[in-house]
């Protein structure tokens, strides 16, 4: 029903508009009643049904659901007392518009009464055998007379008459009026002034569709453009869910340019727009491939690491998609697999004359039916041009398409990659060699030794040549020398660091005797009962070590918390470090010990040797 009165509407104005000749113009007057709902009277919906005849108790139904309403203000967020109208029907009812359809049934006698006395013409139609003079739906009116003072006032005073009886008002800033083009300029100006009314707009519009549309049509439908944009906008602060936007997309963004589509053909440039704007939402905003396609889009330097995620998995789908040829205006000779041949299915002889980015169309006759035989031999070899001249072309025009050739129906499902990717992985163990799965299972034993899992890491860094050595860093061009710093001889590689260099094997070797002679002197001064024990030595880094509070994470630090441990045992205890001259006779006891085999501990005298210090 809303698509005919459009109709009607759009004929009856375009005829106004088409009127270029005649010493009477056209006129037609689009109202628009300010606060529609708000503003009906109870008393007048009333009278209207009485005189159209319902029955008293339908009317008093209809009465009671209308004025037995009830409002409440919210004022500084807080409820008020209810109040009760006296006039107005509630907007959003699905009673109201069959309510104004009823009380628009006294303006449209009132205009009838006029059209037979002669007082109002309205825009003849269908050659002059009908005339046309007002069109209403609901509270959408549509007025039609000549452009002449004497029904323009008879127009007003009808007007008026149904405002008076009805409460209704007329918006004259959102009502216009439409005048042929044979009107006057001076004739258009007064018409105007006598109501108040602007003239046209071309942005007007009726039962919310342009009343006109000029030679612009994306101009004029611009708003749905406006309207699809406004509502991405504001979904996409909302972050919603693929699943989300595709119910969005079908259910809201789809119906809006449908109404329109009812009446009007929509422009190309204008769909074109539209679809770039649901593809963009739909692919968040184009965001990483605005002038390709997935397939081929690129990684950009500021990625996601989701969407870098998902290209990962496209190199998979790449291997098991294939085109089917149809109009051949999609695949592209040289990068797309296209061939009916095992492995690549992309073709690999040839001179590449078309260009890099030719497309298989290219190797066809003009009218896309046949191949060009003459080029395909010119360009292909033997083997290959023989399976190009076998693959049939279609003759309907259809795009080209995507299949799955490892399904027997062509078609993808969920499953697919899964199973070539097994597929896959098969293959690739079948075609390992033997001295591949020696070193697995190498591996397998090592991760099944009896050894911490750090122990089991660092061997198997050390193993890869991962570990951050100088000369690993070097190569990375994170340091500029890769010479090892404790021979300064030798670039510092695995094999130097863990084996090959003496100064860091000395280095450990010391350090770790030091640490441990240290454990030693602990529990020997707690077994003799000592409550205050001073520790001297010459090796600050140990001295350091063992004053640090926090836990130690070194290869030795096990043995510095037993040494801490025990020095909480004691009153007092103290690391001190001092230099080997200062500790000139404790060095050269220890010393003498070396040349000692036995385990000998003196408590109340000394070596003999002490004596020679």
């Amino acid at each position: 029903m809303i698509a005919y009165s459009v109709i009607v509407a759009y004929e009856a104005i375009h005829t106004t508009q088409s009127k270029m000749k005649g010493s009477k113009g056209f006129m037609a007057l689009k109202m628009d009643m300010s606060k529609a709902n708000n503003r009906l009277e109870w008393s007048f919906l009333e009278t209207v049904m009485r005189k159209i005849g319902f029955n008293s108790r339908w009317i008093a139904l209809i009465l009671r659901c209308v004025s037995t309403v009830s409002y409440s203000l919210l004022i500084n967020g807080i409820p008020q007392s209810n109040f009760q109208p006296s006039r107005g029907i509630r907007q959003g009812d699905p009673l109201s518009p069959y309510l104004f359809i009823l009380c628009s049934e006294a303006l449209t006698q009132l205009i009838n009464k006029a059209e037979l006395a002669r007082q109002i013409t309205g825009i003849p139609i269908a050659m002059g055998k009908l005339y046309i003079t007002h069109l209403f739906l609901a509270d959408d009116c549509m007025l039609f007379y000549q452009a002449v003072e004497m029904e323009w006032r008879k127009m007003l005073e009808i007007v008026n008459q149904y405002e008076e009886v009805s409460g209704q008002r007329i918006n004259k800033n959102k009502s216009s009026l439409f005048f042929s083009k044979n009107t006057n300029l001076s004739s258009k100006n007064f018409l105007t002034s006598m109501a108040g009314i602007r003239g046209t707009n071309s942005q007007d519009k009726y039962l919310g569709l342009p009343a006109l549309v000029c030679r612009s049509r994306c101009k004029e439908f611009k708003a749905i453009l406006d309207r699809v944009s406004t509502k991405m906008n504001h979904w996409k602060h909302k972050f919603l869910s693929q699943a989300w936007r595709e119910i969005m997309l079908k259910v809201v963004i789809q119906a809006i340019p449908t109404y329109s589509m009812r009446v009007f053909k929509l422009p190309k440039s204008l769909l074109r727009q539209l679809y770039s704007l649901i593809k963009g939402y739909w692919w968040g905003l184009l965001k990483y491939f605005p002038k390709s396609d997935f397939l081929n889009a690129k990684v950009g330097s500021n990625s996601s690491y989701i969407w870098r995620s998902i290209l990962s998995a496209r190199e998979l789908l790449k291997v098991g998609l294939h085109w089917r040829i149809r109009n051949a205006k999609s695949m592209r000779i040289w990068s797309d697999p296209w061939l009916p041949q095992p492995t690549t299915f992309i073709p690999q002889s040839g001179n590449k004359s078309l260009g890099e980015e030719a497309k298989v169309e290219a190797l066809m006759i003009s009218d896309g039916k046949e191949w060009n035989l003459p080029l395909i031999n010119e360009i292909f070899c033997s083997r290959e041009a023989e399976l190009i001249k076998q693959l049939p072309i279609s003759h309907s025009n259809q795009p080209d398409k995507l299949i799955w050739r490892n399904n027997a129906n062509d078609c993808f499902t969920v499953k697919s990659p899964y199973h070539l990717q097994g597929d896959l992985q098969h293959k690739e163990k079948s075609q390992s060699s033997f001295i591949n799965n020696k070193r697995d299972q190498q591996w397998t034993k090592l991760w099944k030794m009896n050894l911490p899992p750090a122990v089991k890491n660092f061997l198997w860094r050390a193993c890869q040549n991962i570990l951050p050595t100088k000369n690993n860093l070097y190569k990375r061009k994170v340091l500029d020398i890769p010479i090892c710093p404790m021979c300064l001889s030798e670039p510092e590689t695995v094999e130097h660091i863990l084996w090959e260099c003496a100064s860091a094997n000395d280095v450990l070797s010391q350090l770790f005797r030091t640490i441990q002679k240290t454990r030693i002197v602990a529990n020997f001064g707690v077994e003799l009962g000592m409550r205050r024990i001073i520790l001297e030595g010459d090796s600050k880094k140990v001295v350091t070590e063992f004053n640090l509070k926090k836990h130690n994470g070194s290869y030795f630090g096990m043995i510095i918390s037993d040494v801490q441990a025990t020095m909480t045992k004691l009153e007092a205890c103290r690391v001190s470090h001092v230099h080997r001259e200062g500790n000139y006779i404790a060095h050269n006891i220890a010393k003498a010990a070396l040349y000692v085999s036995d385990y000998v501990v003196n408590m109340e005298e000394t070596p003999l040797f002490y004596h020679f210090l």
